[in-house]
């Protein structure tokens, strides 16, 4: 992305729309550093690391779907 990174789209949808933060998850195909690690265990999203089939897609999807 050109402009944002993963958290700091995380954060941006956050504050302008808070509703809608916990209708996201992450793709990575970072090997997931401490930092970014920290980060998503924050967040309590899902995380679909690559490489991935759509089972994991449909899993991640789930889950977003069944939070209030």
């Amino acid at each position: 992305m050109p402009e944002l990174d993963g958290p700091g789209l995380y954060r941006e949808l956050g504050a302008r729309f808070p509703e809608m933060q916990h209708r996201i998850f992450f793709v990575t195909g970072d090997t997931l550093g401490s930092g970014v690690r920290s980060f998503l265990d924050e967040t309590g999203a899902p995380v679909v690391e690559k490489p991935f089939g759509p089972e994991d897609l449909r899993n991640a999807m789930a889950r977003i779907a069944s939070d209030p």
